[in-house]
């Protein structure tokens, strides 16, 4: 309906103001008449006629009827009371000449507690829609925050196709609506009322790109009216200083929003505040939001006053377990690949307190799931520089944050790189107390090397900071490590204050007269028990203070292990399957209230990788899903869910059969690689192959031959009787009267070969798409393209190995010649293979005797990746001219008995049974929990042999065999130390008799390797 109203030229009169307008209704409590209740209603501007002043009231009937009569045009406040003068409801009206009668009707509902009466339920509705340049807007985040009848505070929903969205079930009241795009940015926000006669509002956003960060509809100019919020905030019966008070919205001068610190006294004040609605934030010095409250601003109240009163010590924030959130990103650097980057993630996880990534072949990460909170991530390079840190909050609003980080080019000056950083005008400060009242010095450092100490007052603080994030870390030389703090220093907050109380010990545990009570225990073993038990290898390493001596141990037969006698701090545990290969690894700390720990690991049996393909059928029902290889389900006929588990990776093409006809209504392509080992194929809409669907869609395009402008491509749809043929001169093609759906595009040349495809959707918003194609006939470059490079290292360091490196064709589409290339690499272990055809190869590592050490096939180049870079470190034993492969180690302890025997030194003799003379000796190191180490071990069966160095006693008598396969033999053994203890001045040299000369002695390496753990 469209009304075109003409102005009468004629008509000049002023505006009628007295139009005798009304305001009826009815009072009633659980839909019976509220007898007799008073109803006030005062007038916000002027008087009313008469002598009546600014307020009247009128008292109800019998029937709970009211009425005011010979009303203006303005605003009116209504308020309801009951006979004990109470208000129960409030209201504000509009009287206009278009709207001269309003209904004010209230149904009120008794509180079981004995209270004043609700107002009942009205099942309100938010419905909307949100364009973007006059095209829906999908997924949009809509936060609509107020009282919800579940009691929560905010719900959000997304946009959907048409941009829509639906707030329901919702309250008669005041909400807030705020609208993100998908870039996290606010672009909208808005004030509704819901009340009984009208309880459905619609929203209609129109957005506009050319608008810089728009907020709110555009306002005409005479909307400023010097608006002011005014207020206080108190904690408790004390003032709240140090607060942090936000205000979004629109002020004068264009600012979207502002914040302030209150001072001593608590208070805040926001001036040249234009007309509209307002979101004032309260933020605590941790950070956290403590109160929220949306103002509203106009002509009649141009100042609002707002106290706000919190709790003495309100509990904070539980985290919320079901948030499932993820962080992924994608690092580029011109002209380098950042394949193989570190990528850490700092926060608080069940199983460490940092998670680490690499990034794959086209610079991508993910780490999924985690929690809502904060998190610090760093990223480093090849050569372990770091090269980013950002920090990241994730919450249930926002729980997928994407890192996209275009890194620098390396430059050769290093000077170059360095930039100008903002003037340093933050602050970290903060106070470090003991619960027991004693005086400690802490030491604060963050990661840019500054280090402070506390006063006797225990106060710190780090002075001209920049804008960015640091990392926190907190320990003493008594205690070790106290704690770590994550902190983001920005305009909004430049200050960070930190207020902690810990735990201190009267006396040092480093004082030798102390027996430190720390200790470590559990057990590792196999998943399947049918693998064989294995003695695993377990390092614990203090992270903090000027002792970080690495302690090792090795599981008995059974897979246990303990390790006593630690000072109370940090470490790190990690678990070796064998000498290289670490397994698990975690940060444990032992505090005075669990001083012993117990860390169990239960190692999962060696497994192919698999995959899982699952989805969903729209409309549900039962169907036939069926795989490329024969394994085929039936669809649940409720939610029409499907799920395949542990498929092996490859391609694979699933093809959905109706039941009853066996005609196949919808199939996709599906690769499971390791990178993405599980694909969703989420809502799959189903589409009767024989029922025509509405709609009208096109699709249309060019396809251009660079060496052939004349050829003819074909155009089809996939699954479809639609097809096109190109021009012969242009290229263009066009396939029209298409209907609503997913399409298949395909191209095909003359020789019927495929030249590309590509997935199309037409909808009702979008039923017109375009795709362009170019081909390109070059012919593949002739000649080598490919390399092959890499490291051949040793665990803990470099040498010369003396290694031959054989690479052999594995593909017969290597017919140029290409059999097999060798060489050696240098003194620093790096090798290459260069000016190498594309196919697969096969690398072979063979040591100096032409023994094979290692195979590695399946190395394949293309065009694609025409690089593979190959890093392999082998075990220490093949330096300083170690060429044999056995070893044998492990920890020969003491059980503690009555008299505390735990340092005694065993006397270690190994001795080849096929060859007497082969015959090897060491001593335990009784610092190391009774380490030994002995290696250049031939391949066969030793006896070893265990002594009391002091009584030259054969303690014990233990049969290994060492195998090709299997070269390395860990040892834990036990002995009851009944006897008096061994003197802690006994030399280790006490060694060396009965040997008859036979005994090779302690070599150099043995001492560098007990030295070393």
């Amino acid at each position: 309906m469209k009304v075109d109203i003409k102005e009468d030229p004629s008509s000049h009169e002023p505006p009628i103001t007295a139009c005798n307008s009304r305001i009826v209704g009815t009072i009633t409590i659980e839909n019976k008449p509220a007898y007799p209740y008073s109803v006030e209603l005062t007038r916000l501007k002027g008087d009313f006629s008469g002598e009546s002043g600014r307020k009247i009231v009128t008292v109800t009937s019998q029937g709970g009827s009211f009425s005011f009569d010979n009303l203006d045009n303005g605003f009116y406040f209504a308020t309801v009371v009951d006979a004990d003068r109470s208000q129960v409801h409030t209201r504000y009206i509009e009287i206009s000449p278009v709207v001269p009668v309003y209904i004010m009707n209230v149904n009120l509902k008794k509180d079981p507690s004995g209270g004043e009466p609700q107002v009942t339920e009205c099942r309100g509705k938010i419905i909307g829609t949100v364009t973007l340049d006059d095209k829906p807007a999908h997924s949009y985040r809509v936060v609509l925050n107020g009282e919800f009848p579940d009691g929560s505070k905010q719900r959000v929903v997304s946009t959907g196709e048409s941009g829509g969205f639906t707030l329901s079930d919702l309250d008669c009241g005041s909400y807030f609506v705020t609208i993100y795009n998908r870039g996290q940015s606010q672009v909208f926000v808005r004030n509704i009322e819901l009340n009984e006669i009208f309880p459905i509002s619609a929203l209609n956003v129109d957005l506009k790109s050319a608008d810089i960060n728009p907020l709110e509809p555009a306002k005409p100019a005479d909307t400023k009216c010097n608006g002011k919020i005014i207020g206080a905030i108190k904690k408790g019966k004390q003032a709240g200083s140090g607060f942090r008070v936000v205000v979004n919205g629109d002020f004068s001068d264009g600012i979207k929003n502002k914040a302030m610190t209150t001072g001593k006294s608590g208070g805040f004040l926001f001036t040249d505040l234009n007309c509209g609605q307002f979101l004032l934030t309260v933020y605590n010095p941790q950070r956290e939001p403590v109160h929220t409250r949306h103002l509203s601003i106009n002509e009649i109240f141009p100042e609002i006053l707002v106290e706000v009163e919190l709790d003495a010590d309100p509990e904070p924030p539980k985290p919320d377990p079901g948030c499932n959130g993820k962080i992924l990103g994608t690092i580029t650097r011109k002209g380098e690949t950042t394949h193989l980057y570190r990528v850490i993630l700092m926060g608080d996880f069940p199983e460490a307190e940092e998670r680490m990534a690499s990034t794959n072949e086209s610079g991508s990460f993910s780490f999924d799931p985690v929690g809502c909170g904060s998190y610090f991530v760093k990223i480093y390079d090849m050569d372990r520089n770091q090269v980013y840190a950002q920090y990241v909050d994730i919450n249930k609003l926002f729980p997928v944050y994407d890192i996209n980080k275009e890194l620098p080019e390396k430059k050769q000056d290093k000077d170059e790189e360095i930039e100008d950083a903002k003037k340093g005008v933050c602050r970290i400060t903060g106070k470090i107390r003991c619960k027991n009242g004693h005086r400690h010095h802490f030491k604060v450092m963050i990661e840019t090397g500054q280090e402070v100490s506390t006063n006797p007052a225990g106060v710190f603080s780090f002075s001209g900071l920049d804008y960015g994030n640091y990392h926190l870390l907190i320990y003493n030389d008594r205690q070790g490590y106290v704690g770590q703090r994550v902190v983001n220093l920005s305009d909004m907050f430049p200050i960070y204050y930190l207020n902690l109380e810990t735990d201190c010990k009267g006396v040092s545990s480093t004082d030798p007269r102390v027996k430190k009570p720390g200790g470590l225990e559990g057990s590792i073993r196999y998943e399947d028990p049918g693998d064989k038990q294995h003695h695993f290898r377990i390092t614990v390493t203090p992270k903090f203070g000027n002792n970080r001596k690495s302690i090792v141990i090795a599981t008995d037969n059974a897979g246990n292990y303990r390790i006593g006698d630690l000072r109370l701090g940090q470490y790190n545990v990690q678990i070796y399957e064998t000498p290289e290969k670490v397994i698990f690894s975690k940060d444990v700390v032992l505090n005075e209230v669990y001083p012993v720990q117990t860390l169990d690991h239960m190692v999962a049996a060696k497994t192919q990788p698999v995959g899982r393909i699952y989805g969903r059928v729209v409309p549900a029902g039962k169907f036939k899903v069926v795989l490329s290889n024969d394994t085929y389900m039936v669809t649940d006929p409720i939610t029409g869910k499907f799920e395949f588990n542990k498929l092996p990776l490859g391609h694979y093409l699933v093809a959905i059969y109706d039941m009853k006809s066996q005609e196949r209504w919808h199939s996709t392509d599906v690769e499971l690689s390791d990178t993405f080992s599980e694909r969703d194929l989420g809502n799959i809409k189903l589409k009767d192959p024989n029922a025509t669907t509405p709609g009208n869609g096109r699709i249309h395009g060019k396809i251009i031959d660079e060496d052939h402008p004349d050829r003819i491509y074909a155009v089809t749809l996939f699954g479809t009787d639609h097809y096109a043929r190109t021009a012969s001169s242009s290229g263009l093609y066009e396939i029209s009267g298409l209907p609503y759906g997913d399409y298949q595009l395909t191209v095909f040349d003359h020789q019927q070969k495929v030249i590309t495809a590509t997935l199309i959707q037409l909808t009702k918003f979008f039923p017109d798409s375009e795709f362009n194609h170019t081909v390109k006939n070059k012919p593949a470059p002739a000649g080598d393209t490919g390399r092959i490079y890499g490291d051949v290292l040793i665990q803990g360091g470099k040498c010369d190995m003396n290694l031959i490196l054989v690479l052999r064709g594995d593909d017969v589409s290597l017919k140029d010649g290409f059999k097999r290339k060798e060489i050696s690499p240098n003194k620093q272990g790096n090798f290459s293979f260069d000016t190498l055809p594309f196919g697969k190869f096969r690398l072979e590592i063979y040591n100096f005797n032409r023994e094979l050490l290692k195979e590695i096939s399946g190395i394949t180049l293309s065009s694609v990746f025409p690089d593979k870079k190959i890093t392999e470190y082998f075990p220490k034993y093949y330096c300083d001219g170690v060429r044999e492969p056995g070893v044998i180690y492990g920890n020969l302890m003491c059980l503690e008995t009555e008299k505390k025997c735990d340092r005694r030194i065993f006397k270690v003799v190994i001795v080849n049974v096929d060859d007497p003379t082969d015959r090897h000796q060491t001593l335990s190191d009784r610092s190391n929990n009774g380490y030994f180490y002995c290696a250049d071990l031939k391949v066969g069966v030793y006896d070893v042999f265990i002594y009391d160095s002091l009584s030259k006693e054969e303690l014990s008598c233990i049969r290994v065999e060492l195998t090709r396969l299997q070269p390395e033999k860990i040892l834990s053994w036990y002995h009851e130390c009944n006897k008096v203890c061994n003197d802690d001045n006994n030399d280790d040299n006490n060694d060396d008799n009965n040997d008859n000369g036979k005994s090779k002695g302690r070599t150099k390496r043995d001492t560098f390797y007990n030295n070393e753990n």
